[in-house]
């Protein structure tokens, strides 16, 4: 009986794996994104995000709790993507009371199932104005989580 098993068990095993095919990337996505600690990192609250994609763009939505809903960087986000994982970036620039600030946003992103995404984001800024020394000068933020499939 042990050497049948063996037997199945080594055929399994030699069968050719088949790609999981969760459909497209394209769509919209909403999640919450909790905060991840770690060195040079700023903490920051969860916020639920939607993050739709289309072809080489996206759009990026905060949803607060208030519900005024927030696109950040209008028409700024890129997407790269192969197979079933994508980058969706996002470069801006502006001037405030602080003087120039330049930031990043990008999320990796990797399918889980046809509804779900793994989902990393990074922020980073950079006040070029402020002296290093003051805590706002330079930072980064990073948040992970899950996205379902809204639409």
């Amino acid at each position: 009986m042990r050497m049948v098993l063996f037997g199945l068990a080594l055929a399994l095993a030699a069968l050719p794996a088949h790609a999981q095919n969760f459909g497209p990337l394209d769509g919209t996505w909403e999640g919450r994104l909790v905060s991840i600690d770690g060195p040079g990192l700023s903490k920051i609250n969860s916020f639920v995000v939607r993050v739709v994609i289309d072809g080489t763009s996206a759009r990026v939505f905060l949803l607060p709790a208030s519900g005024k809903v927030e696109e950040v960087m209008p028409g700024a986000f890129q997407v790269a993507r192969l197979k079933s994982n994508a980058v969706v970036i996002a470069l801006g620039s502006g001037t405030d009371e602080d003087g120039t600030w330049v930031e990043t946003w990008d999320f990796a992103l990797t399918q889980k199932d046809g509804s779900r995404l793994i989902a990393n984001w990074v922020r980073e800024v950079n006040n070029v104005d402020m002296p290093a020394t003051t805590a706002d000068s330079k930072f980064s933020v990073a948040a992970t989580g899950e996205l379902a499939r809204a639409r």
